[in-house]
């Protein structure tokens, strides 16, 4: 099969149209948020429930849907709060990587990964995760995880600075 992207690009400033995947008939983007939430110099790692109808079982970030007219930035705010417990005036710091376009067998991913720096170590699961994780980037290989997290990862430059 021939890749959807055309890898002679490395941003979507200097390539335009050609960074996007092109879409094949029947596929859809779905835009959602994903959240790598840091203490120190560790990540948090959810296990995501077995009643979730995707990944289930698997460790990743926080993620949810981008819903219409909110901003990437407030819905990532939203499913922090949902998902740890975390409000925003709890976080050090809240930063925004490169929007990431991830293929699936119907659907395009874009992805709005965002990196939030606490110092709060307890955080509060809703029903979506079984448990979380503190754990060094270098450690992830020890757990079973969602695929696109590396992605995520590297979009925020984590994969080598903590």
């Amino acid at each position: 099969m021939i890749s959807p992207y055309d890898n002679s690009c490395n941003s979507e400033t200097s390539c335009g149209d050609n960074f996007w995947p092109k879409l094949e008939p029947n596929r859809r983007v779905q835009a959602v948020v994903a959240v790598i939430v840091s203490r120190f110099d560790k990540i948090a790692v959810f296990k995501r429930s077995a009643i979730m109808t995707s990944d289930a079982g698997l460790w990743h970030c926080i993620t949810g849907y981008l819903e219409p007219s909110i901003t990437p930035e407030r819905q990532a705010a939203i499913e922090l709060f949902e998902e740890t417990g975390l409000k925003f005036a709890e976080l050090d710091s809240f930063q925004t990587g490169p929007v990431l376009r991830i293929n699936d067998s119907a659907v395009v991913w874009e992805v709005h990964p965002f990196l939030a720096e606490t110092t709060r170590r307890r955080l509060q699961l809703n029903w979506e995760h079984e448990r979380y994780r503190w754990i060094k980037v270098s450690q992830r290989t020890g757990y079973q995880r969602v695929g696109w997290l590396e992605d995520v990862l590297s979009a925020l430059q984590l994969l080598s600075s903590l």
